[in-house]
């Protein structure tokens, strides 16, 4: 049986992997931890973020990417600039 028809790759790219968040299977931050770590960012460098919220994160950057640019529909929080 051919599990790769044109049929299965569409309903893959079309459906499957447009859940968002932590309806996506590959999520590993809930909706409620990303609100979270990102306030707690606006005041605290990437690296003290990293340091207090990213032990489910493989790498910085992939914890960088969740700050930045995952959960596209949760508010993102401006940082505060030092005077």
């Amino acid at each position: 049986m051919e599990v790769y028809t044109e049929e299965n790759k569409n309903k893959h790219k079309n459906e499957i992997s447009r859940q968002k968040g932590k309806d996506n299977g590959n999520a590993i931050y809930t909706d409620e931890e990303v609100l979270e770590l990102r306030r707690y960012y606006v005041t605290h460098t990437l690296e003290e973020t990293y340091q207090k919220y990213g032990q489910k994160s493989k790498s910085k950057q992939g914890f960088r990417s969740t700050v930045d640019r995952s959960y596209t529909y949760l508010p993102i929080y401006s940082k505060v600039k030092k005077k």
